[in-house]
């Protein structure tokens, strides 16, 4: 597992082991801004899957009371 912080997207990105149908995921802890990727994914896939994330959380989506299933159709 390795964890980095990034200054300029403001986020702490963990690249991780998770569910092989998970490609990535994003939360918040307190004012810090976390995502995971899969660890499993090649590095083109991580790039998306942090591209993704990324849009979840500036668009404010884990505030979001849309149903997920509309969150993630982009």
């Amino acid at each position: 597992m390795s964890s980095e912080y990034l200054p300029r997207e403001d986020c702490r990105v963990t690249v991780c082991k998770l569910p092989p149908h998970v490609k990535g995921l994003c939360t918040v802890k307190g004012t810090d801004e976390l995502i995971f990727i899969n660890e499993d994914l090649s590095e083109e896939a991580k790039m998306a899957a942090f591209a993704h994330e990324l849009r979840h959380l500036r668009r404010g989506d884990l505030y979001s009371e849309e149903p997920l299933e509309e969150i993630e159709k982009e």
